[in-house]
């Protein structure tokens, strides 16, 4: 867990961009609503999604996800066109 927050403390996250806020599905609690914030960006060449909720019971925030982003990396959608004009 550290090696994760030093990264994100020290920028790692390039490039963050804003996905949505929703209720968490999991939540043990459903009375007491948890909402998570989500969030792609750039590593490198790496295209990442990390989410983020707030427990209100604990007053701390908690890494919910943390992995490669399995939507298509924008990056590439300019070769996507490019494809179309080729064929």
């Amino acid at each position: 867990m550290k090696e994760i927050l030093n990264f994100i403390g020290y920028g790692g996250l390039e490039k963050l961009k804003f996905i949505r806020t929703k209720p968490w599905k999991n939540n043990p609690e459903p009375k007491v609503p948890v909402m998570v914030d989500s969030y792609e960006f750039y590593s490198g060449m790496h295209f990442g999604y990390i989410a983020f909720m707030f427990i209100d019971k604990t007053k701390r925030w908690i890494i919910k996800s943390f992995k490669n982003n399995n939507e298509p990396d924008a990056r590439n959608l300019v070769f996507d066109g490019l494809k179309k004009l080729i064929h």
